[in-house]
Parts: structure tokens; C-alpha cells; sequence
């Protein structure tokens, strides 16, 4: 941040604007934004001519003007990473008295309606019609993937993921044994071998191409097949999976499915042959070859931001831009950490201030997308679309504070690495995370924190407002939710959210899921429904305040609170439990191996002026198979609470407006508005 003597010395200039062409060239001024009628000055070519064009302007000086690369349509394929430093960064002038902040940010912005898209990828031509098998194929040959130069997982379409062969079609296969180990309490012993069932391995084509994925727990494993022993049914991999090869902790071995097999190619789906160089497509119905677009991914990232230790790069802006075709593959790693915390983005920003992208595409990327790190402050992602992402959307990590995720449309995430999140926070204080609309990944929504147990962990006065977090799980993972929260997080709020549609393959589909340590956090004012386990669980935390909220249709509770802890660990009021199958609260998950489960008197909790309703109109069993009457006097639990209907408008269509006269508003339980829900 430069400082300035006054305003006059810091008078803003006329923007400087460069554009660029894909038609262009890098011998070109850049002021032109098309090539003039001599064809000898117009746009540049290429975003590093862009870059060098910056440099050559700041001379390595602040400016105090802003400057524009404006960037027409097309596709911009990179070679390498876009690398922007503090000699390409924006200004932030700030005067004597800290009270007037100019700002002349470097902005990469799309021409008029143009579409400009900066790709990772390279466009695959040299198609031709060939029959195999009785099947219509498209077929080419890559000479840089069979020298080994090149090795690609995904494949677009005209812009459209295609997927590879999979096996089963639907659902999964399960592992029949692992020789030496017990299902039971190996949940962390690595194997690279196991034992499967029937005839769900083969020795198809290219074995050593094929792809096994064992899901466990909350995480992927990732392995290549290496030797196959059909007789004994024994399928060995090219590396240790991460952790164990069970299910979860229900002492069962776990499921898997099968990947990149050749024979089983349908329409729509397509096939890498390493050893020939040959890629296949099995077309559908209605594509045709002449209008068909290939890209595969070849770099692992397209831009870096990275500012010094004494001098952040600021006022980077990215608006109305499309990123796409990254990929990662690990040649080690079998699993990727909880939440894939260890995949790489597209996009890394370190050391940055007040950048930001905004009304940007970000699709068909193979690895997160946004990553900040190492001390970013107050950039801003609003407004984009992310759909089709091999794992998650934003990382905002250890150390980074004040930054706002608002308004964005995040789907289809965790293609390849199943447990990426959407917007994952760790260590990093003053987030805002508002109006975003969340669907469709296959672990968790939202994640803050990154603590386990109540050690500092700097998550603290992050706020969650107004999202609408839905189709989490879909019965790939376990032990997740909408929203999941980690370690202490002093004056973090989860408000006026709707959370719905939670599955998880095994146990653990949650709305709000406060785990390990998680404390001193509000929630309130949220609609929680439609999950597989419950709306609202704590594993342990102190000091949270659950009120004001809605929370119906689960299909084993709506409440559970697992272990005790040292001090109050929730206060429950003025909440609104609405039920039609399981029950109502429930305490400690039951250990599927040892079936015990503790008593819910040693709880420190507060339960105050709730409001409950079975529709099946049955007498509800509270904890320790207590009566209401029995949990309000041997527990002095719910004092002030009521059984009753609330008379919502129409629950099961999900509108949960109360009605004039609803016994809710007795108890003090606020109303509040969901129309403001999801992007504005």
C-alpha cells in the first residue's frame, strides 16, 4: 500500500488499456482491438504479451491510474501458469490521515459480451469414423501421450465433461477380503492389495490403465491397478492406499468402483490408450463429428498471484472471464486428506490484497479452483459460476483474513476427488461466506476450521448467512454435512441458511455438523431438513448457541448430542423440531462393534421453549428413553417447551411459513425470511 501527501500529487490518471486477440500478436501495440485495415497494429496475442506490456508501463513503479486488459473472445492456451508478481500489481493509495483510499486496480476484463476463456487444456483434432467391436467410435492418435509426454483424466465435449467407463453402472462393488487384517478396527491400516468378489475384476485391456476407487470414511482412494491373480480373485495396486480398505466403523470391508475400462465403453464416454497413443469416443445419437470441440487438460494450474513478504501483490481484478481444463494426478498418494485438502488449485493466490474475481466462469477444472493462502486479505469472489470441478471451489486457508465469498453458484463438485468442499476455511478469521448457492458434492457444503479438540486455532468471527446448501453426500461419503465445523470459533455465525437433501453412503448425513471442539459459534435462524441422519449434530464443543431454528424430516433424528464435555456445550431454545419417521433427540452414536452407548445425564446441555411435533401424533421418546414429562422434571431439560403442531404452511413441500395462530410464536420463536436465500 503506497501512502500519499495529499490528493492532488495522487490525482488519478485516464485508464491505460491494452487488448487481446487470439487473432492477435505479441509485436502488435495492444491498443487496437482488432487488427487495423495495414494489418500491421492491433490487439496482442497472448496474456504473458499482456503481462510484459504491464511491466513495460509500471517500469517497476506504482502507477495512479488503472489498467485494463480487455480480453476478446476466444481460447487462451496457456504453456505455463500466468505468474503475477509485485511487478504487475495494482495500487492502493492511501492518504496521511487514513481516511480516503484511492484505488488503480490491473483488471483482465471480457470484451463487451465476448466470452474469453484462459484454458489449461489443448484442443485434441484429427478425428476419424471407425468401427470396433460393432461400435462407432471416433478415434485419434496423440503422439505425445504415446511417447509419455502427456497423460490426461479428463476430457470435454464442446465445453461438456465426458465421463470414462465406469463400473458398476450404478451403485458400487464391495471388497470381499483383505488377507491378513480384520475389517473390524483397521480403519487406518493401509493396503495395496484386496480380495474382490464374482467377476468384478477382469483382465481387460491396458490392466495397468484401469483406476480402483475404495471409498472410506470420508475419504477416496485413488489406485492403479499392477497385477491381477484371477484364480484367487486377488487385484494388486501400484501404491499403499492412505488408510484402511473398510467401509467405516461398521466393521465391513469397503466399497469400490472401477474406472477407464476399455471393453465397457458406452455412448457419451471415452477411453485413453497409453501404450498406443490412441484416444476413443463412443458418440451419442445426436453428435455430430464436424461440430465437435475436443480439450484435455495439460497444466495443473493457470494463474499464480504471488506478492513478496514486505509487499502483497493488491487491486489484481478478474471480471467476466472463464477458467478451465486443469487436472492433477498424484504419481504417489492413494487418498488426499480430509476435505482433499492436499489437491492443488487452478488459481493460487499468496500474499494478496484487495484482489478479486467476479461475474467469472470457473468450469471443467479438475482440481479445486481458488486457493488463498499465506496472508491474503479482503479479496473478493462474488458472483461467478463454478460447476463441473474435480474437487472443491475455494480453499481459503491458514493465516488469510477478511475475505468474502458472496453470490456465487457452486455445482458439481468432487468429480475426481469425491471429498472436496465447496468453500473450505482452515486456520483464518473474518470470512464472509453470503448468499451462495451450494448443491450437488459428495462430501460437505461449507467447512470452517481446522482444529481438532480446543487448541487456538485462529478460526474465529467467520460469518455464514443466507446460503442454500442442498444435494450433499449423495451416498458416496460418510460422516459429513451441509455445514461442518472444526475446533474453536469464537464470534463465528451460521444464520438464516437452508440446508436440505443430505446422504451419506454410510453414517454421518448431516445439516450442521459441529465436530471435534467446535465452540462458542451461534447458529441461528436456519431451515435444516431432509437428512439421512440429523439436521443438527455435535460431537463435542462448548458454548454454542442453537436457537431460532427449523429443523424437520430425518430419517433417524433430528437432534444428537455425542459426548460430554468440560463446560455447557449447547444452548437449544426457541427451536422448531418437526418429525414424521425416527426420533427426536438422540444421544452418543452407537459403537457398531462394542453397541454401547452412554447416558445422556452426564450432558451439560440447556434445552429451553422448544417446540416439538411427531406427525405421526405418537408420545415422543426423549433421551435415556425418558417421557416429556420425565425430561422436563428428572433432567430439567425443555422447561417452557410444548408439544404442538406449529402449522407450517406446507412442510413437505418445503415451505415452512408459519400460519396465523402457530403455538411457536408463544415461545418466542422469531420468523425469519428465506427469500433472500442463495445468490441476490
Amino acid at each position: 500500500m503506497t501512502k500519499g501527501n495529499n490528493r492532488e500529487m495522487n490525482k488519478p490518471q485516464k485508464p491505460i488499456e491494452f487488448f487481446v486477440s487470439p487473432q492477435g500478436s505479441d509485436s502488435w501495440s495492444g491498443k487496437l482491438p482488432s487488427a487495423n485495415k495495414s494489418v500491421n497494429d492491433g490487439p496482442l496475442a497472448t496474456l504473458p504479451g499482456a503481462l510484459a506490456a504491464i511491466r513495460k508501463v509500471k517500469k517497476g513503479k506504482d502507477l495512479f491510474s488503472a489498467i485494463r486488459v480487455i480480453m476478446r473472445g476466444g481460447h487462451y492456451f496457456l504453456a505455463e501458469p500466468l505468474s503475477i508478481t509485485n511487478a504487475e500489481s495494482g495500487t492502493t493509495v492511501q492518504t496521511d490521515k487514513a481516511v480516503v483510499t484511492d484505488e488503480h486496480p490491473v483488471e483482465f476484463n471480457a470484451y463487451k459480451e465476448e466470452k474469453p476463456v484462459i484454458s489449461g487444456g489443448r484442443e485434441i483434432t484429427g478425428w476419424r469414423e471407425q468401427t470396433i467391436d460393432g461400435k462407432e467410435l471416433w478415434v485419434t492418435n496423440i503422439p505425445e501421450v504415446k511417447s509419455g509426454k502427456w497423460r490426461f483424466n479428463q476430457l470435454y465435449l464442446n465445453n461438456e465433461w465426458r465421463d470414462r467407463p465406469r463400473l458398476p453402472r450404478r451403485g458400487f462393488f464391495r471388497i470381499a477380503d483383505v488377507p491378513g487384517l480384520k475389517a473390524a478396527g483397521n480403519e487406518l491400516v493401509g493396503r495395496d492389495f484386496f480380495k474382490y468378489r464374482k467377476n468384478d475384476i477382469k483382465s481387460w485391456k491396458n490392466l495397468t490403465d484401469v483406476e480402483v476407487v475404495v471409498l472410506h470414511l470420508w475419504v477416496e482412494e485413488r489406485m492403479w491397478i499392477k497385477k491381477l491373480q484371477e484364480d484367487k480373485k486377488m487385484v494388486t495396486f501400484d501404491r499403499n492406499s492412505g488408510n484402511g480398505l473398510t467401509d467405516d466403523y461398521t466393521g465391513t470391508w469397503g466399497e469400490y468402483y472401477v474406472e477407464n475400462v476399455f471393453e465397457e465403453l458406452s455412448p457419451g464416454e471415452w477411453y485413453l490408450d497409453r501404450a498406443s497413443g490412441t484416444c476413443y469416443y463412443y458418440p451419442q445419437k445426436f453428435e455430430k463429428l464436424s461440430a465437435a470441440q475436443f480439450i484435455a487438460p495439460v497444466l495443473e494450474a493457470l494463474v499464480n498471484i504471488q506478492g513478496e513478504n514486505e509487499k502483497p501483490v493488491e487491486q489484481i481484478r478478474f471480471n467476466g472471464i472463464t477458467f478451465s481444463h486443469t487436472q492433477w494426478v498424484s504419481e504417489s498418494r492413494a487418498e488426499f486428506g480430509q476435505a482433499s485438502v492436499v489437491v492443488p488449485a487452478a488459481i493460487t493466490l499468496s500474499n494478496a490484497r484487495k484482489c478479486s474475481f467476479k461475474n467469472c466462469t470457473f468450469a471443467n477444472i479438475g482440481t479445486y479452483v481458488l486457493d488463498l493462502k499465506k496472508e491474503c486479505r479482503e479479496i473478493e469472489i462474488s458472483r461467478n459460476n463454478f460447476y463441473t470441478l474435480g474437487a472443491g471451489a475455494i480453499k481459503i486457508w491458514h493465516g488469510c483474513t477478511r475475505n468474502i465469498v458472496a453470490d456465487n453458484t457452486i455445482a458439481h463438485g468432487g468429480k475426481i476427488f469425491h471429498s472436496g468442499v465447496a468453500v473450505l476455511i482452515g486456520k483464518s478469521s473474518g470470512n464472509m461466506v453470503l448468499h451462495n448457492h451450494i448443491h450437488h458434492f459428495y462430501y460437505t457444503g461449507i467447512s470452517v476450521g481446522w482444529a481438532w479438540g480446543y487448541a487456538e486455532s485462529n478460526t474465529y468471527g467467520n460469518v455464514i448467512e443466507y446460503n442454500h446448501v442442498h444435494d450433499i453426500g449423495q451416498g458416496f461419503l460418510s460422516d459429513m454435512g451441509c455445514i461442518y465445523t472444526l475446533g474453536n470459533s469464537q464470534g463465528t455465525r451460521i444464520r438464516f441458511n437452508v440446508f436440505s437433501d443430505v446422504v451419506s453412503r454410510g453414517y454421518g448425513g448431516f445439516g450442521i455438523y459441529t465436530d471435534e471442539g467446535s465452540s462458542d459459534i451461534l447458529i441461528e435462524s436456519n431451515i435444516c431438513c431432509r437428512t439421512k441422519n440429523q439436521p443438527f449434530l455435535q460431537h463435542f464443543g462448548m458454548n454454542n448457541i442453537i436457537q431460532n431454528n427449523i429443523f424437520a424430516f430425518s430419517k433417524e433424528s433430528l437432534v444428537r448430542l455425542c459426548k460430554a464435555d468440560r463446560g455447557i456445550s449447547i444452548i437449544f431454545r426457541n427451536n422448531i423440531l418437526y418429525f414424521d419417521e425416527g426420533d427426536c433427540i438422540l444421544g452418543e452414536m452407537i459403537n457398531n462393534i462394542t453397541k454401547v452407548a452412554r447416558s445422556w445425564q452426564n450432558r451439560k446441555a440447556l434445552f429451553e421453549k422448544n417446540l416439538y411435533f411427531d406427525k405421526r401424533k405418537k408420545p415422543i421418546p426423549f433421551p435415556d428413553k425418558l417421557t416429556f414429562t420425565q425430561w422436563q422434571q428428572k433432567l430439567g431439560q425443555d422447561r417452557g417447551s410444548i408439544i404442538a403442531d406449529p402449522l407450517f404452511v406446507a412442510p413437505e413441500k418445503g415451505d415452512f411459513r408459519l400460519k396465523p395462530g402457530s403455538p411457536a410464536f408463544k415461545l418466542g420463536f422469531k420468523e425469519f425470511d428465506v427469500s433472500m436465500v442463495g445468490p441476490r
